[in-house]
């Protein structure tokens, strides 16, 4: 999440945007966080194993 935030920041200082790039970078940022998060649950309920 940080580093969605640290480019965006990163791209609004060099393309000097304000902080529109560092929110959705933000956003981004949680939106994968939240992805991952959602996917190692589901994993671990399996055991990190398919059944089949």
């Amino acid at each position: 999440m940080l580093g969605g935030f640290l480019l965006g920041y990163w791209l609004d200082d060099k393309f000097s945007t304000g902080p529109w790039l560092a929110i959705l970078g933000s956003f981004i940022g949680v939106a994968i966080g939240l992805y991952e998060l959602i996917r190692m649950a589901k994993g671990g309920a399996l055991g990190g194993k398919k059944r089949g």
